[in-house]
């Protein structure tokens, strides 16, 4: 009986429920995952971005594109891929400062001292050379053009042949009006090279969340800790969901993993699935 007892005084799932959706942490929460998830849009706009430049270096795709297509007439080829990668680096340089955007707006509600610790940590990454350029490349590509980009082959003594995507430095620096650190960063180099300043910029950005992270759990620690509790007596109290993978799905796990590693196919199928992309797209644009 004493057990009984003891089960009929545990509150039960639905006034959980409420006092988590009331709970003062639950904004912090939905604020945090909110930011993780602007991350996640940089993060996988990059991902896609260098896919599509390191298709070039696959097997004998490189060579491929190169060799077929024309200008006037597009074919399966460099006008092709050419046209997709605009679209990714569209897709990447829009989303590029989404992440110090939305921690900005977070900031306004925290203590003085974490806004204070985020001021500067927002100005150590924003005065980073390559961030200010990815910057100043977003409000160009945005508000004037897209950036003449050019793919061409690099030899080396003792390495294969490679192709490189990028950009000529000079032509950048008399068509925009750069800040004096994207003006640095441009004459620094020729030209830079697409996938290295993709890479770098995310390293940066990775490096900043990390910050926020930690800064932000700090901030609400007690907090988090006594919603994490009451998810804890709800999760003993409610059966939770199988994982997502099988039969949660109509594709298999099989199946899913596959679509996932789809850029680790061998070259062969992989330039075959993505020649055969290339064409339905010029097969639209030509009716």
């Amino acid at each position: 009986m004493a057990d009984d007892d003891s089960s009929d005084d545990r509150r039960q799932p639905a006034e959980l429920l409420r006092l988590m959706s009331e709970h003062p942490g639950m904004e912090a929460v939905q604020l945090g995952q909110g930011v993780r998830r602007s991350l996640e849009a940089v993060r996988g706009n990059a991902d896609e971005l260098v896919r599509w430049i390191d298709l070039l270096n696959q097997g004998n795709a490189g060579m491929l594109i190169m060799a077929q297509g024309g200008i006037v007439e597009p074919g399966d080829g460099i006008t092709e891929y050419l046209d997709e990668l605009s679209r990714l680096w569209h897709n990447f340089i829009a989303s590029a400062m989404t992440l110090v955007t939305h921690v900005t707006r977070v900031r306004k509600k925290q203590s003085a001292e974490f806004q204070a610790a985020y001021d500067q940590a927002r100005q150590e990454l924003l005065s980073d050379p390559v961030v200010a350029f990815v910057q100043g490349l977003r409000n160009y590509w945005l508000h004037k053009w897209t950036p003449s980009n050019f793919v061409r082959m690099k030899f080396g003594r003792d390495a294969p042949l490679t192709y490189v995507v990028g950009c000529a430095s000079d032509a950048l620096l008399e068509e925009w009006e750069w800040t004096a650190p994207q003006r640095v960063y441009l004459q620094e180099r020729d030209e830079f090279v697409l996938r290295d300043s993709v890479i770098e910029y995310v390293e940066h950005i990775d490096h900043f969340y990390e910050w926020f992270k930690e800064a932000y759990h700090a901030e609400h620690a007690e907090a988090f800790e006594s919603l994490t509790a009451l998810e804890g007596e709800y999760d003993e109290q409610v059966p939770q969901p199988a994982p997502v993978f099988g039969d949660h799905l109509p594709y298999s796990e099989e199946t899913l993993r596959a679509v996932l590693l789809a850029g680790h196919e061998p070259a062969p199928r992989l330039w075959k699935r993505v020649s055969m992309r290339l064409r339905s797209r010029s097969r639209r644009r030509r009716k």
